[in-house]
């Protein structure tokens, strides 16, 4: 696997406390902490359900460089869509839309955001600032839109696995509910609401079995 960070680079033209204020506020209502080690410093924040992530942010100029990853600090994996880490990247990815707006209100008319390797190595920009970043939440809308309409389709396999006593409902259920309550901030949040209630409704075939009402293996073969 290839390591490296996910980087935006914003340029500014206010004073850089402002900035530096405004990526503060997004760590400290998100719950990250400062970490320093030998080997470097960062932000980290450690959730049982979204994981770990990282963020770093340097001052060059009137330029800030925002670097975001999963995993760790030595080995760092960037919020593209590939691996089967795909849905806790959208998912950080998303939750960075507010930072990046308001970073963008920051800077002058004329800046850009664009997308850097994980060396620093800076890719030509690719759209005017506010260009950018319309299309950084589109795709992120889209993301919670398809992971709402998964969240609708595997909750029909939950209630299958619930049927049958497999071990493997309860998996299914906390991966889906995981799917469901991003979806829920997507456009097609309805399917994401059919899969809460289906998921829901697979949880009462579990009680009632569990309680004796009903025994669905006494029909199967």
């Amino acid at each position: 696997m290839h390591y490296e960070k996910s980087c935006f680079k914003f340029v500014f033209l206010c004073d850089q406390n402002y900035v530096k204020k405004a990526i503060d506020g997004f760590l400290w209502s998100n719950n990250f902490k400062f970490v320093q080690k030998k080997y470097g410093t960062y932000f980290v924040q450690n959730d049982f359900i979204k994981g770990s992530r990282f963020l770093e942010y340097y001052f060059s100029g009137n330029t800030v460089s925002v670097y975001v990853y999963l995993n760790s600090y030595k080995h760092p994996i960037p919020l593209d869509d590939q691996y089967l880490s795909s849905i806790p990247k959208q998912v950080y990815k998303a939750d960075l839309v507010p930072l990046f707006e308001t970073l963008d209100k920051l800077g002058r008319s004329d800046s850009y955001m664009a997308q850097t390797d994980g060396y620093g190595s800076v890719q030509a920009p690719y759209l005017q600032s506010s260009q950018a970043l319309q299309s950084y939440v589109s795709n992120n809308r889209n993301q919670k839109g398809k992971l709402a309409g998964l969240s609708l389709f595997f909750s029909l396999f939950v209630i299958i696995l619930a049927l049958l006593d497999s071990f493997y409902w309860f998996i299914m259920l906390v991966a889906d509910l995981y799917m469901a309550c991003v979806g829920l901030k997507s456009e097609k949040r309805w399917f994401a609401v059919a899969a809460l209630c289906l998921l829901g409704f697979s949880i009462v075939i579990i009680i009632l079995k569990m309680l004796g009402y009903i025994n669905f293996a006494t029909f199967l073969p």
